[in-house]
């Protein structure tokens, strides 16, 4: 198991297996301006992950942050259809990753 920390939607730490994720889509970030993202979804959880990276600085670091975001978010920010969605819960490892 390779932990991944990330923040809960009541704002709570929580640690799942990065390797257990599925990739969803890779696009701009809705949370953070600038910034790319991947929504990645953890089936053991039920829940989706925005896994986030920040334009790096002058000597090439860049920032990372990890929190859960709702259906709703994956649909509005990245333009999933509830059908799409619905398809990742039932079938997460037949998924494809898009690219917004």
């Amino acid at each position: 198991m390779t932990p991944l920390k990330y923040i809960d939607l009541k704002g709570e730490n929580r640690v799942t297996d990065i390797d257990s994720l599925v990739d969803v889509v890779r696009g701009p970030s809705g949370k953070q301006q600038g910034w790319r993202a991947l929504i990645t979804y953890a089936p053991s959880e039920g829940v989706f992950l925005e896994l986030r990276d920040a334009p790096p600085d002058v000597r090439g670091d860049s920032r990372s942050e990890t929190e859960e975001v709702s259906p709703s978010y994956v649909q509005m920010t990245f333009g999933l259809t509830p059908a799409q969605i619905a398809q990742l819960r039932n079938e997460p490892h037949d998924w494809v990753l898009v690219e917004r």
